[in-house]
């Protein structure tokens, strides 16, 4: 049977946060519970606004809040207040078209203007999770920008900030060594900013190294499935993946973002 709407799919379980609270507060719940972002409400348990690892990135990276932990920072200075709602009728391939249309990866879904759950970017992706077409060569990012392990952080940011990227794919002699993402630059900069007594924090900060961060990841082949790329990027939790051809040479990356855009371009089929 097509999954039609988006009540089929939808997290009921929904993560919030209220807007007051200490921005070091908001990042503990996110850590305990393995999620990437928070929905931000007010006093009344209205949707205010939300509160992802790249607002946390760009707001812990600039230089007019570089020496400010988390505790000294409120959810709502942080958060963004441009959020899209959806409704549980929805269906599945209007909210992909309207996460690609407004670049996001999180839609609240509300019924008479109350929260009643959440879709994400995993909810949609594991619709796909055994389906072996395309593969890999057919889906692959439009746009990927290579970085080397002796890459400051703080340059790192700047790369993603300015190409408007999720992640960044690291190399060693144009051989993939894994991917940096806002969540590894975002939990870098949260784990020195606990620190409150930290001295120049600022110059710490500048000696930081993408190699200091980087998890290795093992790239994958041209050939693989589009089932086990989104098995492999939900089990690991990866935002994107390298993808090499059969001779080891990296040709470029998909990331959970990018299939949901195949998705949008009629790439990839809705299950029936």
């Amino acid at each position: 049977m097509l999954l039609k709407k988006i009540a089929d799919i939808m997290t009921k379980n929904v993560i919030k946060v209220n807007k007051s609270e200490r921005l070091s507060y908001a990042i503990e719940i996110m850590e305990k519970n393995k999620v990437s972002r928070l929905i931000v409400v007010d006093d009344k348990d209205n949707i205010v606004g939300i509160l992802t690892e790249k607002d946390i990135m760009d707001r812990l990276g600039a230089a007019r809040t570089r020496r400010l932990p988390p505790s000294r920072l409120s959810v709502s200075s942080v958060m963004s207040e441009d959020i899209y709602t959806i409704t549980a009728d929805t269906s599945i391939l209007d909210a992909i078209n309207l996460m690609v249309d407004k670049r996001i990866g999180t839609l609240p879904v509300v019924e008479n203007s109350k929260l009643i759950g959440l879709v994400t970017k995993s909810n949609i992706i594991s619709l796909f999770k055994d389906y072996l077409e395309p593969t890999a060569k057919e889906i692959l990012d439009e746009l990927v920008k290579k970085i080397t392990p002796d890459y400051r952080l703080i340059a790192a940011r700047q790369v993603m900030l300015e190409g408007d990227l999720e992640y960044l794919i690291v190399v060693l002699d144009d051989k993939p060594l894994g991917v940096i993402t806002e969540k590894d630059i975002a939990r870098a900069y949260t784990r020195l900013r606990f620190n409150e007594n930290i001295r120049h924090l600022g110059e710490i900060l500048n000696r930081i190294y993408v190699r200091d961060i980087l998890v290795p990841i093992k790239a994958i082949t041209i050939d693989t499935t589009l089932g086990k790329t989104i098995r492999l990027l939900l089990n690991k939790k990866l935002k994107a993946v390298p993808v090499v051809d059969n001779s080891g040479k990296l040709i470029g990356g998909i990331s959970r973002s990018g299939i949901i855009k195949a998705v949008a371009a009629g790439k990839i089929k809705l299950p029936e």
